[in-house]
């Protein structure tokens, strides 16, 4: 099995962002260290593409509370002074939440943001102690510039092989972030994900991906 990353550097252009945008909509925005939380608190956030990215952004993750009813994004500029207590704190409450098994999925379209913006977020269901610690993300630019982002190819995590086919993955992700990590705009990590469509299998995948900061 074969696995490799690259480095692109494009001129941001719309043809180019529709091309991609498929896949990106699997894969996350790099831009800060990663949100993680154990327990009924959001875990495995990802910052996911949209085809709007200088306004708007869509949060998604997932809790062990399959009772969660709502989901909802905080989101301000990082240069805000007052932070989540700004009175510019823009509130998105449209989210959705699935659940399958054990596992509620939840996911947040915050819209109405500046292009070429850096802000700070948080997610949860709108409860004080429902909420994940706080993580960053930056907006396109308005005007067309060069970026620069990462490829992935087939993670493929298989658990039934050993620790040694996820060790490899886990390495790789990493050495990805020491080389490329402060020039990237996002990543697009293309399939296979996992092996055989388990919990733990993806698990694996989220985790490694935060370990290694590529989430």
């Amino acid at each position: 099995m074969e696995r490799e990353f690259v480095m692109f550097n494009l001129r941001r252009k719309s043809a180019i962002l529709s091309c991609i945008l498929v896949l990106a909509m699997l894969c996350s925005t790099i831009m800060a260290p990663p949100v993680f939380a154990d327990g009924a608190l959001p875990r495995h956030i990802s910052i996911v593409m949209t085809e709007s990215p200088q306004d708007s952004i869509l949060i998604a993750w997932e809790t062990n509370d399959t009772s969660v009813k709502h989901a909802t994004v905080q989101v301000v500029e990082a240069s805000d002074p007052n932070g989540f207590d700004s009175d510019k704190v823009v509130v998105a409450s449209n989210g959705s939440v699935t659940v399958s098994g054990s596992i509620a999925y939840s996911k947040v379209l915050v819209t109405g943001l500046k292009a070429g913006t850096q802000y700070i977020f948080r997610c949860g269901d709108g409860t004080d102690e429902g909420w994940s610690g706080e993580g960053t993300f930056k907006t396109a630019p308005e005007t067309q510039e060069p970026f620069t982002f990462l490829y992935l190819s087939d993670p493929q995590i298989n658990l039934s092989t050993g620790s040694q086919d996820a060790s490899k993955t886990r390495q790789m992700f990493k050495d990805a972030w020491e080389q490329f990590g402060d020039d990237l705009s996002f990543s697009l990590i293309t399939g296979d994900f996992t092996d055989y469509n388990s919990q733990s299998e993806w698990n694996e995948l989220f985790d490694m991906a935060i370990c290694s900061q590529m989430l």
